[in-house]
């Protein structure tokens, strides 16, 4: 569907353009690459990080000493590595 809509331009002045708004268009700003490789850091990092405090609060709850806790790391780093494979097949 082609829409007619406003950007504006390097020079900062308004144009018309019409662009495809079904399509899903990439955007190749060294800006954002740097984003999805600092994202990358936090989807391997925050399963593995809630594994431990969730399996270190079970474990003190519950009197299990390192039970929770090594299951719960095993359990983020399986998560942590699905969130990669998810990433690498985009």
């Amino acid at each position: 569907m082609k829409t007619d809509y406003l950007e504006i331009d390097k020079e900062g002045n308004l144009k018309k353009s019409k662009k495809d708004l079904l399509r899903n268009e990439k955007i190749d700003s060294p800006k954002f690459h740097n984003l999805e490789a600092m994202n990358v850091g936090y989807y391997v990092v925050i399963p593995i990080l809630i594994g431990i405090f969730l399996g270190l609060y079970l474990d003190s709850r519950f009197r299990t000493k390192p039970t929770f806790t090594l299951i719960l790391i095993l359990l983020g780093s399986v998560a942590s590595f699905y969130n990669l494979y998810r990433l690498t097949k985009k």
